[in-house]
């Protein structure tokens, strides 16, 4: 299935590092590059996490990235890094980021 996708996989990633790349930049931080899982089904569109050693994971669900690769790209991936920038520097400091939205 991924081999199908494989032009708006290179797309992504190089968004996500691009903005990964900025991140750094503005925050004056040393965030890791994520690793990247194409598991995601269902209707979230990513999810960004931090383990207990500082790795960073996006989960991506490549079939809402297809249908919806404009909005993904610039939407989606910004939201989804700005996550990895907050948990990243919360699990640094041994703190808990407070959550956000509804």
């Amino acid at each position: 299935m991924i081999a199908k996708h494989q032009t708006v996989i290179d797309q992504l990633e190089g968004t996500i590092r691009k903005t990964e790349e900025q991140a750094r930049r503005h925050y004056e931080i040393s965030l890791p590059s994520a690793e990247i899982d194409y598991s995601l089904r269902g209707r979230c569109a990513a999810q960004a996490r931090v383990d207990s050693n500082g790795q960073t994971f996006l989960r991506i669900n490549l079939q809402l990235l297809s249908d919806n690769l404009n909005d993904y790209l610039r939407q989606t991936i910004p939201h989804e890094i700005a996550h990895l920038v907050v948990n990243w520097q919360a699990r640094k400091r041994h703190r808990r980021p407070r959550p956000h939205g509804p």
